[in-house]
């Protein structure tokens, strides 16, 4: 894969992955995030080349409190599933 930095506060990159195995197949992603007022979202939009396998993508957002962080994000699935996520993350 690859990661640019666009400045302090953004970044994109690309993941191409094929690890051999037909049932998981090839697959390319490109995400992405920005951060501003301490407030960092981000995203991402999957593809594979599994026979019945839709795009995934996701997004989501983290809030930093100082030496603690909300996190929240949504997602959709290969499969067309849908699931969101929220909690806090601590760090010692």
């Amino acid at each position: 894969g690859v990661a640019y930095a666009i400045n302090d506060a953004a970044n994109v990159g690309l993941n191409y992955n094929d690890n051999g195995l037909a049932a998981v197949g090839k697959t390319t992603t490109i995400y992405g995030n920005y951060t501003t007022n301490g407030i960092t979202f981000a995203g991402y939009v999957t593809d594979s080349d599994v026979d019945g396998a839709d795009t995934a993508y996701g997004l989501g957002a983290s809030y930093d409190l100082g030496g603690a962080t909300l996190a929240g994000a949504i997602h959709s699935g290969f499969a067309g599933e849908t699931w969101a996520d929220l909690g806090v993350r601590m760090s010692f």
